[in-house]
Parts: C-alpha cells; structure tokens; sequence
C-alpha cells in the first residue's frame, strides 16, 4: 500500500537529494576552469557527496593538468544524467539507481567509473518507542530510497507490500514523523540529524541489511568515442582528489564549505561515511547493478532490458585513467 506525500517520480529522487543546498562559489550555475584546451562540461551537484569535485576546482587541479572545465550546476537527482542524454553536458556524476533507468532509454549514456560508495551514508531512522516490530508505515524517497527501504524491511522479517508505503521528499522527512506519519524512513544527513533531534533514533546503517550505495561518473557515449583522451584527463584529477580526501578527510569538508551551503557538522558527518575511490568497475559492482536492475524493474522504473556491460565500460579506466594514465590514448 503506498501514499505520496510529495512525489517528484523515480528518476528524480532516485540520486541524492541536493536541493536542500545552495552553492555558495557557483550560484551563477557555471564555473570555469584551465585555458588553452577543450573545454569539459562537467555537471556537479551541491551535495558533500561531490566533496572531490569541489577540492579538484578549489585547488586548480584541473588547471595543473592541462583541461578546462565548466561546471554546470545541477541539483541532483536525475538532472545530470539527463545533461547527458540532451547532449548538454559532456561528463556527469550520478547515483548508480539514478543512471540505470535513464541508460535503459538512452544510447548516449556510458558509465566509465565508480566515483565513490558507502555502506554507511544511509542510515534507518525509527520514530520514538518504535521497534523494528512494531513498524507499520515507513516514508521512503521513490528510486533509490524505496530499494533501500525495502531492503531493510526485508532483512527484519516485514514484507514491503504489509507496510504503507508514503512517499515524499527527504525535506520532509522529520515533519512526517514527528507527527506520526510514518513509523521511520532510510535516509541520509542532513536528515537522518534533523530527525534526531525531532525525538527519533538510529537503528540501523545500511551495511546492516547489505545495502550500500555507489555514484559513477558517468560521459556522452557519442563525445567519449572522440575524447577518451581528455576524459581520462578528467577522471584522474578526480581520482587524485579523491585519494587527498581519503588521506586527510578535513581536506574534503573545507573544500565542500567553501561550495556548499552546509553545515560543517553536516560536511564532517557525509566525507566519513562515504568512501571517495574512483576505480574501475568490479565484478562486485555488476552483481549489484543486476540487483538494482530487478528491483527497478520491479516497481517499473526500468522497462525492458538493461545492457549492462554496454553501459557500465569495463577496463575503461585501466586504458585511459589510473594507473595507466590518460596518456594512454583514445
């Protein structure tokens, strides 16, 4: 049983919910970076989650490497996988259950690496003196968050389909159940926080029911075939950037304060809980995208058949990025 409280549909919840942040060095919606070389569309979201990104620009990164880039501002969701698949934008970072169901409709989607993941970013949240027991309704955010949701009612013995379902807006989330709404949710900081001093607790963290989450950056499969080179360009400044946050997180938080509208508390709590790796993909990466395939599938946001090794490219980064470097060639 399911009723919507403020639905915004699968594809655009279906990333992580960013609009509660406002960017602070890019509220023109584009930046700019490096001079003399192709210029890279590149859309960024206004999350901690992007907290890479943000230290590559904040420190010329990708000025040092010889690649101009323009930032086009997005705010979250589906918007940047749909920059891809219009053509407007050349590279995107976007959840996994975000590209799936976009990639199943678009030929211009190629998934190129994995940006980051975390067993931990989402947490269960249950309302005061409720057990996992006793819950009868839970408030979940469609896409993502309903396949989170349904995996940990699964993994305490409760059946999807004998719990209503509501569904809205993680900005809601708290209101809904401080007034008793629902009994809990799965969801991520800044909410899991504002839930808490609403009264609510933390049960559970998503590597407790097998359920973790992963971003990919993601290209315009037409630009990739003439610009490997330069993508690979992109990807390792990223990878580095990555690698500088995983040696000192701090670098990561300051780096999203000086972007992101955000709490610093809020900074701190998101860089720990997730894993900031750009690598290529795994076969542990294509069993949980099958996963996310049926689940998708199953609440109809996917429709057909999903190719998986033509969207998700496969040695891609060994060629062009990492290890081998972008000098690898095109």
């Amino acid at each position: 049983m399911t009723s919507t409280v403020t639905r915004r549909g699968v594809l655009r919840s279906a990333g992580l919910a960013t609009a509660a942040f406002s960017l602070a060095a890019c509220s023109s919606g584009n930046t700019k970076s490096g001079a003399g070389a192709d210029k890279v569309r590149l859309s960024v979201g206004v999350d901690p989650a992007y907290a890479p990104i943000y230290l590559a620009q904040r420190d010329g990164m990708f000025d040092t490497a010889g690649v101009a880039v323009e930032f086009v501002q997005v705010e979250g969701g589906a918007a940047g996988v749909q920059n891809i698949s219009a053509g407007t934008t050349h590279l995107s970072v976007n959840a996994d259950a975000t590209v799936i169901p976009v990639a199943a409709k678009s030929d211009k989607i190629a998934a190129i690496a994995s940006f980051e993941h975390s067993d931990t970013y989402f947490k269960v949240v249950l309302r005061k003196g409720v057990e996992p027991a006793d819950i009868h309704s839970m408030v979940y955010f469609p896409g993502l968050g309903e396949y989170m949701t349904g995996k940990y009612l699964r993994s305490v013995g409760r059946e999807p389909s004998d719990i209503k379902m509501v569904s809205a807006a993680p900005p809601d989330f708290d209101a809904i159940l401080s007034r008793g709404d629902a009994d809990g949710c799965v969801i991520f900081d800044p909410w899991v926080s504002r839930a808490v001093k609403q009264g609510a607790r933390v049960v559970a963290e998503s590597k407790d029911f097998d359920a973790g989450f992963s971003q990919w950056i993601i290209a315009d499969a037409t630009w990739l075939e003439s610009n490997q080179k330069t993508a690979g360009i992109v990807v390792d400044v990223l990878g580095k950037a990555a690698a500088r946050i995983r040696k000192d997180p701090d670098l990561g938080v300051r780096a999203t304060a000086k972007q992101v509208d955000v709490p610093q508390k809020t900074a701190e709590s998101a860089v720990s809980d997730i894993h900031f790796e750009v690598r290529g993909f795994t076969d542990e990466d294509f069993r949980a995208s099958r996963d996310l395939v049926r689940f998708l599938t199953s609440v109809d946001a996917v429709d057909g058949e999903v190719d998986l090794p033509k969207v998700m490219r496969r040695g891609w980064y060994a060629r062009h990025a990492g290890a081998a470097g972008p000098s690898s060639g095109a």
